[in-house]
């Protein structure tokens, strides 16, 4: 699988760049991981956007970047003032040989613009998400 030939695009640390991560934050990871887990069944995306613990956005098939727009799009309309999380994680029965989460600096930079604060993910450039994320106090971290 991808993870055999590309190791170094693996996320491994537990925390990027070591930004403080909240007990609310801690919550909402959890809470998107219970379901994405949930959805899996059904087939549905690898992505989910939570705000303050209500969920705004679950990816379909149109990708995460176009989900994180979405949540951008309904944080303003509904003014919300807290950031929100992105949980992207593989469902149940995914096959990891041929799709394997995979986010880049693409997918960073539009987290940051929707006030995301942003896991089994490929990192792709890491070196620039790694500073990027530094710069934005962003925080990525592996389950």
């Amino acid at each position: 699988n991808s993870m055999k030939f590309t190791p170094e695009l693996i996320f491994k640390e537990k925390n990027i760049n070591k930004v403080k991560i909240t007990t609310n934050d801690k919550n909402s990871v959890t809470k998107g991981v219970k379901i994405i887990k949930s959805l899996s069944k059904y087939d549905i995306g690898q992505s989910i956007v939570i705000n303050n613990g209500y969920v705004l956005a679950i990816e379909g098939p149109e990708g995460t970047d176009e989900t994180i727009k979405r949540s951008l799009y309904l944080s303003k309309k509904y003014k919300l003032k807290n950031k929100s999380i992105l949980v992207k994680f593989p469902k149940a029965k995914q096959d990891l040989r041929v799709d394997l989460p995979t986010i880049g600096i693409d997918t960073v930079k539009n987290c940051i613009k929707a006030n995301i604060k942003g896991n089994q993910n490929i990192i792709l450039d890491k070196d620039k998400i790694i500073n990027l994320t530094k710069k934005n106090n962003f925080f990525i971290i592996s389950l």
